[in-house]
């Protein structure tokens, strides 16, 4: 949550603080990745509760592909390499 016009964000949502009443309102804006920036003004003069609604941009909305899943064949257990149980073993050897 940003107070418009500054990049230093105000805090995270939930957001509950308390500004110094002034007559002049206050413009604030929401951000989250995957969504449009929501704003609102705020009177100072009085206490507010807001609720802001965040709509999905539409790269964030693309659909889901399913994946193909050939019918024919059985998954496998990937191979289990046996543990070498003697002789020196190197500790910087990839473990694959």
């Amino acid at each position: 949550m940003f107070r418009e016009g500054e990049t230093v964000p105000l805090g995270t949502t939930p957001f509950d603080a308390a500004f110094v009443p002034s007559a002049h309102p206050v413009r604030i804006r929401v951000e989250l990745t995957g969504y449009e920036p929501a704003a609102a003004e705020l009177a100072l003069d009085t206490s507010h509760e807001v609720t802001m609604a965040l709509e999905r941009t539409p790269e964030a909305v693309a659909p889901v592909r399913p994946r193909k899943v050939d019918k024919r064949t059985k998954p496998t257990a990937p191979a289990v390499k046996p543990l070498q149980r003697e002789g020196t073993i190197d500790p910087f050897a990839p473990t694959n």
